[in-house]
């Protein structure tokens, strides 16, 4: 069970005692017992009788008991739970009124001068020493006018009381401390309010105690001011004043950092006259200063902190300043010369004073920095604990660096260190595996990266490759992501290639990796015109000359070709006896349409890059059809025109062209064909179609058959009905007189050709108009593309003739003459 209450402390007649109790069961956890179970047992100058025993409604296992002795003195009590007791406390009964005279008791801390708002403190203790309890009833007043300000007094419970209160307005302030009707020592008390805000200051860190000597020593102000609505503001930068006077008396036996150490009987050993050190102050934020100053002497100092110009505290703060024990020149620190990036490291200082004994003495000024060979600064500490240090850093950054360990801005023995900060590293790439020397760069990726397989950059390292001739090989150094690199070299000889990748010189393979590559023959460069086609059916056939860089062809059994596409196959080559330069033939027979990839080797290694060879459907001649051939063609002035689409068995239209069909295809004329007939013109239009052009010479009806291999095209032959027409532009009109009266006028006919026509049967048309209107005449079609027209014109005067065939006037229309 736990106890705890006043009423095991100090009790006054006439109020009871409370005390507190906490049953737990043996696992510790709160059990509810019968309150029978459950009293004190006190011890006096008179029994007491049993304690009134509540259970805590809402607290499980918790009950309060009171109890209440009849007479003063000094009872031993205990808690009694079953069969299990507390151990006796001493707990001191008096009167209900004073026991003691006001004259044994005095004002403390009051000070003369107070702020309006402030809230502040001070103190009732005893002046009798044997006075060693509490619960006098003091009676406090605190005037200011007639405005009183509220007090709260907090009895310690060992003879002393704790006033605390919140001056009242600006003015004469009068403070009366009374027991009973007696006022106490020191009471009544005057001071004067001035105006000031409610002002809360703290002042925290170990800096405030001092610390070493020489050693920038930092502590913290938080002050603000807390209006009337409670709302705190931060107080300006000019409100906070420090001043730190020093050493005075130094005592053997203290504790480096806190004057708390010293005793009454502590020797003083040495004096030194006062000196004050000069602090810097500054704005961390809004109502928080930093402070920093530095001792150089050993010694005590005086800190006094003042807001407003009023010091924080009633006494000023006491800070010691000791000597450094550790030696620089002594202390020695052991740091390995190759690190792993991005794995932390802690050395450990050794710390010795100036004979060489180690020490254990906190607070001292060790400093360490980590500069890569760049000036980039790598963060570090120096962490302490019980009085030995520790560097620690992460080396983050490949490459070289420099430690270096202070002590109070003074080198370590052997500071700076050297170190070296590598990663770990691979190699990856199918060139590595060796293989034929080609005559393209050789191409692999190093890889870099830390303990925990994170990738890691590395700026400068180099990646030194050895020849067959020990010779260096030059490398050409890529970036690709974070951690990874491509490296290119281009061998000129067959042999073994030694590769290593270093940092500052610093291999990070532990076994360099051998590439060991063969010689094969160089060819000079080969060039296509464009990408060979066929089709399906016939040998894809690819003239390449593959020659050495001395002119000699390549020899064919030493190549083989292999072809990629929609169906894998293996092609031959020979060379080309028809060709009057050294070349190469190269085939293979698709049976699959599609675009095939012509990969030729020398001893499993690649000679050229692929040639890529589009293999087309078999052109099918029922799926293939002929567009753009008219029924009728009308005149023989321009050729007629139509087109082939050629198809595959699917009826889809070939992609391209170019692959000499042009001559697979024929264009048959049936007809009355003069032996002067140009025959047709066919064009491979490059896109799967074939342009037909025919200028027939003569009229006539036609049978057109489109055939491809001898095989008639679908919808093949097609009739055609080819006309001569007239043409008025090219046709003529003379005026001829037979008689005085009697006109002829003769129309000769002509086709688009500019040939006269032989037949008649076009559409002529004259209309006479003489001096006394429209002259009636006669057509005549004499059949032989001439046309007659007679009138009568016996009435003189002028005369107008206008000649038309099929609407549109001939030449030599209109006619005037006079008659």
């Amino acid at each position: 069970m736990k106890v705890g209450g006043k009423g095991l402390k100090t009790g006054h007649l006439g109020k009871p005692g409370r005390i507190f109790v906490k049953v737990f069961d043996k696992n510790d956890k709160p059990v509810s017992l019968p309150v029978q179970n459950i009293n004190i047992d006190a011890n006096g100058p008179q029994p007491v009788s049993p304690a009134k025993v509540l259970a805590h409604p809402k607290a499980t296992g918790t009950y309060v008991l009171r109890y209440l002795p009849t007479e003063e003195g000094t009872y031993d009590v205990s808690v009694v739970v079953v069969n299990d007791r507390t151990r006796p406390r001493a707990v001191r009964w008096i009167s209900g009124l004073s026991s003691a005279n006001a004259d044994k008791f005095e004002i403390s801390d009051l000070i003369e001068r107070y702020k309006s708002g402030v809230p502040s403190v001070f103190k009732i203790v005893p002046t009798d020493p044997n006075i060693t309890y509490g619960g006098e009833k003091f009676t406090v007043s605190i005037k200011n006018d007639d405005k009183e300000a509220p007090v709260k007094i907090q009895d310690l419970e060992n003879g002393q009381y704790v006033v605390e209160f919140v001056p009242p307005d600006v003015g004469d302030m009068t403070v009366n401390v009374k027991l009973g009707d007696e006022h106490v020592v020191g009471s009544p008390f005057n001071a004067f309010v001035v105006p000031g805000p409610s002002l809360r200051c703290i002042v925290t860190g170990d800096g405030i105690f001092g610390g070493p000597i020489k050693v920038p020593l930092r502590f913290t102000v938080h002050a603000s001011v807390e209006t009337s609505r409670k709302i705190r503001n931060p107080v300006p930068e000019d409100a906070i004043t420090v001043s730190i006077n020093g050493p005075i008396p130094t005592r053997t036996g203290l504790s480096l950092l806190s004057p708390r150490a010293m005793t009454k009987s502590t020797p003083a050993i040495s004096y030194a006259p006062s000196r004050p050190v000069i602090p810097s102050v500054s704005l961390r934020r809004p109502g928080i200063f930093d402070v920093t100053y530095t001792l150089d002497f050993p010694g005590d100092y005086d800190i006094v902190v003042s807001v407003f110009g009023d010091s924080v505290s009633a006494d000023p703060f006491q800070a010691v300043a000791v000597q450094p024990r550790a030696s620089a020149s002594h202390s020695t620190i052991d740091i390995p010369k190759i690190l792993p990036v991005n794995v932390p490291v802690a050395i450990p200082i050794s710390a010795k004073t100036d004979n060489g004994e180690p020490v254990k003495v906190p607070r001292e000024p060790f400093d360490v920095q980590v500069t890569t060979k760049e000036g980039k600064e790598i963060i570090a500490d120096v962490h302490e604990k019980h009085g030995l240090y520790t560097v620690k850093f992460t080396p983050k950054q490949v490459g070289s660096a420099t430690v270096d360990v202070l002590l109070d801005g003074v080198p370590i023995s052997g500071s700076p260190f050297p170190i070296t900060i590598l990663p770990r590293c691979n190699l990856t790439g199918d060139d590595l595996k060796g293989g034929n020397l080609r005559n393209k760069p050789m191409v692999f990726e190093v890889h870099f990266f830390d303990d925990s397989k994170h990738p890691v950059e590395v700026p400068l390292f180099s990646v030194p490759i050895q020849g067959p001739n020990k010779e260096e090989v030059p490398v050409v150094i890529t970036p690709l992501s974070n951690g990874d690199y491509k490296v290119e070299f281009q061998p000129q000889k067959g042999g073994d290639y030694v590769v290593q990748v270093e940092v500052d010189g610093k291999p990070l393979l532990e076994q360099p990796v051998s590439v060991s590559l063969k010689n094969v023959p160089e060819l000079l460069p080969v060039k296509l015109a464009k990408d060979p086609r066929s089709d399906v059916g016939g040998p894809c056939v690819i003239s390449v000359p593959l020659l050495e860089s001395s002119g000699a062809p390549i020899d064919p059994s030493t190549v083989t070709v292999d072809v990629d596409g929609p169906e894998k196959l293996k092609g031959t080559i020979q060379l080309d006896p028809e060709s009057a330069q050294p070349s190469h033939i190269i085939a293979f027979n698709p049976t699959k349409p599609g675009t095939y990839n012509v990969s030729v080797n020398h001893d499993g290694e690649p000679l050229l890059s692929p040639i890529h060879c589009t293999v087309l459907p078999t052109i099918d001649p029922l799926k293939s059809e002929v567009v753009g051939v008219p029924e009728t063609k009308k005149g023989l002035d321009e050729p007629l025109n139509f087109t082939v689409v050629a198809k595959d068995r699917s009826g889809t239209q070939l992609p391209v062209g170019g692959l000499g069909h042009e001559n697979d295809f024929a264009v048959t004329i049936d007809g009355d064909v003069p032996l002067s007939q140009e025959p047709p013109k066919i064009v491979d239009n490059d896109d799967g179609t074939f342009s037909v052009s025919w200028a027939p010479e003569k009229p006539g009806p036609y049978d057109l058959t489109v055939a491809y291999k001898g095989k008639p095209l679908t919808g093949t032959p097609i009739h055609l009905e080819v006309i001569d027409i007239t043409s008025p532009k090219y046709s003529l009109m003379a005026v001829t007189t037979i008689k005085i009266t009697k006109v002829a006028v003769l129309v000769k006919a002509y086709n688009t050709k500019k040939d006269p026509k032989s037949i008649g049967g076009d559409r002529v048309s004259v209309y006479v108009l003489g001096p006394e209107g429209k002259v009636d005449h006669k057509v005549t079609d004499n059949n032989n593309g001439t046309y007659t027209v007679s009138y009568y014109a016996d009435v003189p005067g002028n005369y107008e003739v206008h000649g038309t065939i099929n609407g549109e006037p001939v030449i030599g229309s209109p006619k005037t003459y006079t008659l």
